[in-house]
């Protein structure tokens, strides 16, 4: 039985999205569109996922943190006069490609996670 009336304002925009959902769920009232995205947000993953692309993209920081930091010393040499030979700064060009390939993938991948 339903006992529990509750008000919730909205914009107009969060407003149109409620009756467009209505109608699309052929419902009498607004209150079962409320219900069951309730019911979906109870059974969702979605903040299991949230949590494991925040500790994804915070071990992505770190590294491109230290990938930072190399080009830094690399400039830092550089601008004091101090020869770098082309191998060095092409391996650390090559790292930083690497892994901006694989966290572009990642990003794909963790988009097509969300879409499911």
């Amino acid at each position: 039985m339903k006992t529990n009336k509750i008000s919730v304002r909205l914009d107009s925009e969060q407003s149109a999205l409620l009756e467009s959902e209505r109608k699309r769920l052929n419902l009498r009232g607004h209150s079962g569109v409320v219900r069951l995205a309730l019911e979906e947000l109870a059974h969702s993953d979605q903040p299991q996922l949230k949590r494991e692309m925040a500790e994804e993209f915070q071990a992505w920081r770190k590294e491109l943190h230290g990938v930072g930091t190399n080009l830094n010393q690399i400039a830092f040499r550089l601008n004091a006069g101090h020869p770098l030979s082309s191998h060095q700064i092409e391996d650390v060009l090559a790292d930083l490609q690497r892994m901006l390939k694989r966290l572009s993938i990642e990003v794909k991948e963790a988009r097509r996670e969300f879409r499911v």
